[in-house]
């Protein structure tokens, strides 16, 4: 169900000081249908993300003096959601943590616990996958491309796709 947003507004420069502009609001709403198609007219919005996220977290971390570098440098901060078409931005985002190596002084690359957090449309959450013994983190990572609707057939060493991801 998508959100849309409702105000009472006055025109700018009138009693009330609102800015709120009701053709934007009707504007905004009708492309909320597009919006989050990665393959549709905003596609190029879909390609900057990572570097508009990165962008947000790096500055939320330096106006709050945290350590962009830190894993949870935003960690404790409240932020204030005001919604965007059908869902947040955490809503329409699918992000990946962990690390290509579980024991550096022996290159073990098994096991890696991997983390997808977000709500992208595809992904279905609160689960607790656990792949095969030695699957490939490329496996997952092929997971991943493909939920995010990049055709990709294969990816490093990976010997396919996770079957219940």
């Amino acid at each position: 169900m998508a959100r849309r947003a409702s105000c009472t507004s006055r025109q700018p420069g009138t009693n009330g000081g609102s800015t709120v502009d009701p053709a934007e609001i009707a504007k905004f709403s009708k492309l909320s249908e597009e919006w989050w198609n990665p393959s549709g007219k905003m596609a190029p919005l879909h390609k900057i993300n990572p570097l508009r996220l990165a962008y947000i977290r790096d500055a939320a971390a330096r106006k709050f003096e945290r350590n962009v570098k830190s894993l949870n440098c935003l960690s404790g901060l409240r932020v204030l959601d005001i919604g965007c078409g059908d869902g947040t931005m955490l809503d329409h985002s699918l992000f990946v943590y962990g690390s290509n190596m579980s024991n550096s002084n022996a290159h073990n690359h098994y096991p890696l616990p991997t983390s997808f957090v977000g709500g992208w449309k595809t992904v279905k959450g609160n689960r607790h996958v656990v792949a095969p013994e030695k699957t490939p983190l490329a496996n997952v990572l092929l997971t991943f491309l493909d939920k995010i609707n990049v055709g990709q057939d294969k990816l490093g060493d990976s010997t396919g796709k996770l079957v219940e991801a």
